[in-house]
């Protein structure tokens, strides 16, 4: 049977103790055959958070049109720059959903020779991505699946040239 191990945040609990897990605890390390493998190592014990094993956390982000109103909001993960997640579409004017209903469609239906045109129409919604420290950043490969409010995308990573100009990257 797998444990889980928890280090307990000002709890005043052993660091490694075996303990239930409630929804105010900071869970740090999951996993493995025993309790024994999930302690501490030496060199993991000053990291922080302390350990290797981590739970991949989520962030909130709002998605902006290009004049900057609110069109969603999502909670994703990041992984090797790439973003997933849930979104919520609410805030999204009826047009602009309706496009994603369409891309939906299409990729339900394989209809891959459109897709083109409507991945165009998104692209040229120039949505930006904006973190809870304020950063806004361009969005690309956007794709929203409003049946399933699942969203993915990456961030144009802007690259500053020695000439001073900026240029984007995907």
């Amino acid at each position: 049977m797998p444990y889980c191990v928890y280090h307990m945040q000002g709890k005043g609990k052993d660091e490694g103790e075996k303990v239930p897990r409630t929804d105010s605890d900071d869970m740090h390390r999951i996993g493995g055959s025993s309790v024994d493998n999930l302690r501490l190592k030496p060199r993991e014990a000053p990291l922080n958070p302390p350990g290797i094993s981590i739970i991949m956390s989520s962030q909130r982000v709002t998605i902006i049109d290009q004049s900057r109103q609110v069109v969603a909001t999502a909670k994703v993960s990041e992984k090797d720059g790439y973003f997933a997640g849930r979104i919520d579409l609410s805030p999204m004017p009826e047009t602009r959903r309706h496009q994603f209903e369409e891309y939906e469609e299409m990729v339900n239906h394989q209809m891959f020779s459109l897709l083109d045109e409507i991945e165009e129409k998104i692209g040229a919604l120039l949505l930006k991505v904006v973190f809870a420290d304020g950063n806004a950043v361009q969005l690309t490969d956007v794709q929203i699946y409003p049946s399933t409010k699942k969203i993915s995308f990456k961030v144009v990573k802007e690259a500053v040239h020695h000439t001073g100009r900026t240029e984007h990257e995907e």
